[in-house]
């Protein structure tokens, strides 16, 4: 069994950007691309827990072999859910936090099971046929990782007089009549589902 206590906070989610559901090329992500970026619709600064904060994680794994060839292993966790944080299209601009980061709570709890299960069938001598099994999500628990941040669906435009006079975000995605997003808040991503692997190998 382990537990984990953890905080991570900050204005920038790593090299990937967790911000951005994850960059395959390092430090090509939005980052400080404007200078308002990191700054709320008040000017304050946009600093806060991060996509990959958990502060709780419950860990619990374990395996066993038998004299008679069976080995059988599981690993389960329960964590904090994902931060939710009000994102903005602005400016042409992604990765913009109106109010702030962690203004919508957390999406629900986090949590998986896995199995592996493996059989060797000796044949004689150095040589054996094993049987192997991995169950991965053994509950099929398709949990929503992340909620849909997006407040608009179209984007909005602002100049630096207009953002540093501060302003409501809301009032300025009525004023300039764009499509809201109907996602916003909504599941996105999920975990997958149950997965099963089964394997057989020749040991000599």
């Amino acid at each position: 069994f382990h537990y984990t206590y953890s905080s991570l906070w900050g204005n920038f989610s790593g090299l990937a950007s967790s911000d951005e559901f994850g960059r395959h090329s390092p430090n090509v992500e939005r980052y400080f691309d404007g200078w308002f970026l990191h700054r709320d619709q008040n000017l304050n600064e946009a600093t806060g827990k991060l996509p990959t904060d958990r502060p709780h994680q419950f860990k619990l794994y374990g395996s066993y072999t038998w004299d008679f060839g069976l080995t059988f292993g599981f690993y389960s966790y329960l964590m904090s859910g994902t931060p939710v944080s009000t994102m903005l299209s602005l400016n042409s601009m992604q990765g913009y936090y109106p109010v702030g980061r962690f203004d919508q709570g957390r999406t629900p709890m986090l949590s998986r099971t896995d199995l592996y299960a493996e059989y060797n069938l000796n044949l004689g001598g150095r040589y054996a046929i094993q049987l192997n099994a991995n169950v991965s999500n053994l509950f099929g628990q398709e949990i929503a990782q992340r909620l849909y941040p997006y407040y608009n669906r179209q984007g909005i435009h602002l100049d630096d007089d207009e953002l540093l006079a501060g302003y409501e975000y809301k009032d300025e995605v009525a004023k300039a009549g764009v499509q809201l997003d109907p996602r916003y808040l909504m599941p996105y991503t999920y975990r997958d589902g149950i997965d099963i692997r089964l394997g057989v190998r020749f040991i000599f």
